[in-house]
């Protein structure tokens, strides 16, 4: 079958593993994916995905040919050519923003059966919003949330379904490494970018180098790892490696998934800025400090029962870390297998 896959493909690890998991389940489907051209790349190679470059002229022509011959957007062409779509993301769902809701209206629906894996809903502000989503998803064959706060909103729908974070089954793609290291892996983000966050970065650099002193003061590497270049994880590393010049850092490029994953599977310590860096090192049984810059980590840590672990940004001043010890994942991992469920029937 021929598979039109959308998603946040940015070079950002967690939404890449997403786009892993996913293309590497069904080799023998195609998938044909729209990529921002400046990062098409970094996902080609496979030979059963179609990476659709979406240049900034192709994108200045849909934006016309939405308006005045709507048929002829290359979204509608490629659902016309495609079996089914599949949106496979995370916070997917945020009212923030102008026009939050208008934008909601343009999330896909492929004619032929959408399915919507891997979500959590939030944040919102409004009820209107609520109801603007459940509709929009009243409308697709599959829905599958990762946290039960989110499929709580809509849990009232029949094809809604609860799982756990996808990359919980990140086993199936990477292997947990045999050998353990005696380093400590520190995932960080750019809070300075996000007016939310903004307030609290000065006490999030100074909680980040009270832990990477405590590492190296118990002999321990400290490796400083990025997620997403794109979204400025790198900014953050500059003067925290100023600061402790015998820190070591690993940057995910868009390529190297496999490199990072077995860095974090390896750890004796994870110190997770980033979600996914959380659920990866919770995934391979790594202990972790979990810094909750959104709801969408509490809710996931409430589920596994450790939300009271979750260290917010008005706690980043004065919070003694509390460490998540390495947990059984099995059934974690079978939930964040659960996404496929529905196109696990249809496709293998």
């Amino acid at each position: 079958m021929k598979i039109l896959l959308k998603g946040y493909f940015y070079k950002n690890l967690g939404d890449d593993l997403f786009f892993h998991l996913i293309t590497e389940r069904y080799p023998q489907h195609t998938f044909y994916v729209p990529v921002h051209g400046d990062h098409a790349q970094a996902y080609m190679g496979k030979p059963h995905v179609k990476i659709l470059p979406q240049t900034k002229l192709k994108r200045g022509l849909d934006k016309i040919l939405q308006k005045i011959a709507p048929r002829l957007v290359s979204a509608k062409g490629l659902e016309r050519r495609t079996d089914l779509g599949v949106l496979i993301g995370g916070s997917m769902f945020q009212e923030i923003g102008e026009n939050p809701i208008a934008r909601l209206n343009q999330m896909p629906r492929h004619p032929k059966g959408q399915y919507v894996l891997g979500v959590n809903f939030g944040p919102h502000k409004s009820q209107a919003y609520v109801d603007a989503t459940k509709a929009y998803l009243a409308q697709l064959k599959d829905v599958c949330f990762r946290d039960s706060v989110s499929y709580g909103y809509f849990s009232q729908l029949e094809n809604t379904r609860l799982g756990s974070d996808m990359v919980f089954a990140i086993q199936t793609l990477c292997p947990a490494p045999t050998r353990k290291e005696n380093t400590c892996v520190i995932s960080v983000m750019d809070f300075g970018e996000n007016p939310a966050l903004a307030p609290y970065a000065q006490d999030y650099l100074a909680f980040l180098g009270r832990n990477i002193q405590q590492q190296l003061d118990l002999g321990r590497k400290v490796i400083l790892l990025s997620f997403c270049q794109f979204e400025g994880d790198e900014r953050t590393i500059g003067p925290l490696q100023k600061q402790y010049p015998q820190v070591s850092t690993l940057s995910y490029d868009g390529t190297n998934y496999t490199q990072v994953c077995q860095t974090i599977g390896s750890a004796a310590c994870m110190i997770a800025s980033r979600f996914h860096s959380m659920v990866l090192g919770l995934a391979y049984g790594v202990p972790t400090i979990a810094i909750s810059y959104s709801n969408k980590t509490k809710q996931l840590l409430q589920d596994l029962g450790y939300g009271e672990y979750a260290i917010t940004p008005e706690m980043l001043a004065y919070a003694q870390p509390k460490v998540i010890p390495s947990l059984d994942m099995t059934h974690w991992a079978q939930l964040g297998e659960s996404h496929f469920q529905a196109l696990d029937q249809l496709l293998t």
